[in-house]
């Protein structure tokens, strides 16, 4: 993993009793993140990254919590080798100025006779979105994932004994911070009336190459094209009563 020009900013502040808050900014010029190993190559270019993170539990306008979370970049491209032929790619994902908005709505937090009401927004936005994919795509992936879980696995047992004492470390400190901080009942929200939200995506173009065979170099393929593309997707859940 390389990154060059990597800036963070982050501002908190808190309080016993009252409100708290948090604001990060992190930004990186060039990500490049080459994996090989095994029988995959997994290649990751991501070109100038801008997050924003805003976490206000008391909103001084409007007295409700605020979270915020807006992070775009520039260009990306992902590339997997096969798992036969690592000189051959199965998947080639790229796409450019991509912005994505993930936003909270509270309601009714301060009226007794109502339970709380919580909707979450996603927008995301990109100019062009191309995706190369062939016949072996999902056996590979598949394949890809499965090592990736054992990978994991094996170096969770080996490290068994040192997060068991970070644990112990974690629940010794949480316990003592425990003794401190005295939580208003009023403040925690046990039941909400409704969760849902909204997802909006929308780019200029959306392009779908599939071929028909292990390689790129198959003679049968097929293009998809859609220009300014747009789906909407919203969903709510109500709490009846009794449950």
């Amino acid at each position: 993993l390389l990154a060059k020009n990597g800036r963070l900013t982050s501002k908190i502040s808190l309080s016993r009793f009252g409100p708290r808050d948090m604001e990060y900014n992190l930004s990186i010029d060039n990500t490049n993140l080459i994996a090989e190993g095994g029988s995959n190559g997994i290649l990751l270019r991501i070109q100038d990254i801008n997050t924003a993170i805003k976490i206000n539990e008391n909103d001084k306008k409007t007295n409700l919590p605020l979270h915020k979370i807006e992070f775009g970049i520039y260009a990306a491209e992902c590339r997997v080798d096969s798992a036969y032929n690592q000189a051959s790619p199965i998947f080639v994902l790229r796409f450019s100025n991509l912005n994505v908005k993930l936003s909270d709505s509270w309601f009714n937090l301060e009226l007794a006779d109502k339970l709380p009401e919580a909707l979450v927004d996603l927008n995301m936005t990109w100019d062009q979105l191309h995706l190369m994919m062939t016949r072996s795509t999902t056996a590979d992936l598949i394949i890809l994932y499965y090592k990736l879980i054992e990978y994991f696995n094996k170096q969770f047992i080996e490290s068994k004994d040192y997060i068991k004492e970070c644990e112990l470390d974690l629940f010794y400190e949480m316990k003592v911070k425990q003794q401190f901080i005295e939580k208003k009942e009023s403040s925690i929200v046990k039941k909400f009336n409704v969760n849902g939200g909204n997802i909006n995506l929308k780019g200029n173009n959306f392009t779908l190459i599939t071929f028909h065979g292990n390689s790129f170099k198959a003679i049968k393929w097929a293009v998809f094209s859609v220009n300014e593309p747009s789906m909407d997707f919203a969903s709510q859940s109500h709490l009846e009563d009794g449950e």
